[in-house]
C-alpha cells in the first residue's frame, strides 16, 4: 500500500458503518439505539478508557450536543447516555465476527496493502480458572498500525485455520504476506500464491526441520554476497547480515519457493557489552530480482510491526492484558475497537501514537469526531 489515503469518493463515518452490526437485543424495553452504544464505546476507547466502568463514566460526562451527535436516546426532553450496565450487556452480546468484517471492509476501501504481517495475540485477562483467554489473529499493514482484518481462534483450535479466515476477506493480489513460523506449511504457501495471487516470506523453524536443515547446510559459496545493516538504539547495537540463494529451488518440495534466506543477527548491549547471536532461515515465493536482499530484510523486520506497533500499544496504553473483562464477546469487541483506533491513526498518518492517545484522552470532541466524521 503506497498510501493509506482513501481512494473512494463516497466516505462514511465509523458510526455509520457500525450501524450495519445486527442488534441482537430483544426489542421490548429498549431505550438506546444499538449503534449509539457501540459508537460511544469506540469513542471512549479512543479517549483512553481501559475498562467498561471507565467507558460508562466517560459517557456520563458527555454534553447534550455530543450526545445528540451520537444519536443518544431522549428522556423528558434531555439526551441521556447509556449506563455502564447497558454498555456491558451490548458489548457482551455483539456479533464480534460481524464487527470485524464491517470494520475490515472500511480498511479495504483505503487501498490494497503492499505487505501485511499476520500474527496472533492472547487477551490474557479474558480467561479465568474455567475459561481459556481469547486468542485473536490479525493482519497488519507492514510499517503501520493499520489492522486490515481480525478473527478469533476457536477455543478448541489454534492459529493455523484462523489465518485462512483472516486472509479470505482480503484482496491480496500482488501483496507480500509474512507470518509466524507455525504457518510455514505447504498448504499455506499454496493458498497464498494460488488462491490469493500473493507472495510469501516465511521463516523455517522446528515444524519444517528438513527445510531448515537444508538451508543451514548450504555452502557459503551457494549464497549471494552478504548485505549488511547496523542499527543503534534502545541501548544496543544490532548488526544484521543477510544472504540469499537459489540453489535449493530445484530440490525443495516447498511450493513456489524461489529463493531461501539466511539472516544472522548480532546484538550488543552498550552498557554491559553482552553479545547475543541469532541465525534465522526462511524462504520466499518472490524471485531475488523482485525481492532483493535489502527488501527481503526489510520485510522480515517489518513483520514485527504487528507486535511492536499494535500488540505492544494495546497492552501498554490500554492495559489489554490486565483487563478483567471476560464475559461473552466483550473482550473481542474491545480488542477490535482498539485496533480501529490504531487503524484510524494510520489512515490519518498519526505517527506519534502515545501523543495522539493523550490528546484524545482530554479532548472528548476529538474522540467523537473520530467516530462521527466521514473517513
Amino acid at each position: 500500500m503506497t498510501s493509506l489515503q482513501s481512494v473512494v469518493s463516497e466516505r462514511r463515518s465509523l458510526m455509520e458503518r457500525l450501524a450495519a452490526i445486527p442488534d441482537v437485543r430483544k426489542p421490548r424495553g429498549l431505550r438506546h439505539p444499538y449503534v449509539t452504544v457501540l459508537t460511544i464505546a469506540l469513542a471512549a476507547i479512543a479517549a483512553g478508557c481501559t475498562s467498561l466502568l471507565a467507558i460508562g463514566e466517560w459517557a456520563s460526562h458527555l454534553t447534550q450536543e455530543q450526545l445528540a451527535t451520537l444519536k443518544a436516546a431522549r428522556f423528558k426532553g434531555q439526551y441521556v447516555p447509556p449506563t455502564e450496565s447497558t454498555i456491558r450487556r451490548v458489548l457482551q452480546r455483539t456479533d464480534a465476527e460481524a464487527l470485524d468484517r464491517v470494520l475490515a471492509a472500511w480498511m479495504a476501501e483505503h487501498g490494497r496493502p503492499e505487505a501485511i504481517a499476520c500474527d496472533g495475540k492472547t487477551v490474557r485477562g479474558s480467561g479465568n480458572a474455567t475459561t481459556k483467554p481469547r486468542h485473536l489473529v490479525s493482519a497488519v499493514v507492514h510499517g503501520t498500525t493499520a489492522v486490515v482484518a481480525q478473527t478469533a481462534v476457536d477455543e478448541k483450535s489454534n492459529e493455523i485455520p484462523a489465518i485462512y479466515t483472516v486472509l479470505d476477506s482480503l484482496d491480496l493480489r500482488g501483496t507480500l504476506v509474512t507470518a509466524d513460523a507455525m504457518h510455514t506449511q505447504r498448504q499455506f504457501a499454496q493458498y497464498v500464491v494460488e488462491e490469493k495471487h500473493a507472495d510469501y516470506v516465511l521463516i523455517a523453524k522446528g515444524n519444517q526441520p528438513t527445510l531448515e536443515a537444508d538451508i543451514r547446510a548450504l555452502d557459503p559459496d551457494d549464497f549471494s554476497p552478504p548485505t549488511e545493516t547496523w542499527d543503534k538504539g534502545h541501548g544496543r547495537i544490532e548488526h544484521r547480515r543477510i544472504r540469499t540463494s537459489t540453489v535449493l529451488n530445484a530440490f525443495t518440495a516447498f511450493p513456489y519457493g524461489k529463493h531461501v534466506v539466511l539472516l544472522e543477527r548480532t546484538t550488543t548491549k552498550q552498557k554491559t557489552g553482552q553479545v547475543s547471536h541469532e541465525t534465522v532461515v526462511g524462504l520466499s515465493s518472490r524471485s531475488p530480482q523482485d525481492l532483493p536482499a535489502e527488501a527481503l530484510l526489510a520485510a522480515i523486520r517489518a513483520h514485527w510491526t504487528i507486535e511492536n506497533k499494535v500488540h505492544w500499544v494495546r497492552d501498554v496504553d490500554w492495559g489489554e492484558d490486565r483487563s478483567q473483562v471476560r464475559t461473552g464477546a466483550a473482550p473481542h469487541v474491545l480488542a477490535t475497537f482498539r485496533n480501529r483506533v490504531l487503524s484510524w491513526m494510520a489512515v490519518h498518518h498519526k505517527t506519534h501514537i502515545a501523543s495522539e492517545l493523550r490528546r484524545l484522552t482530554w479532548d472528548h470532541a476529538a474522540a467523537i469526531d473520530l467516530v462521527s466524521t466521514a473517513v
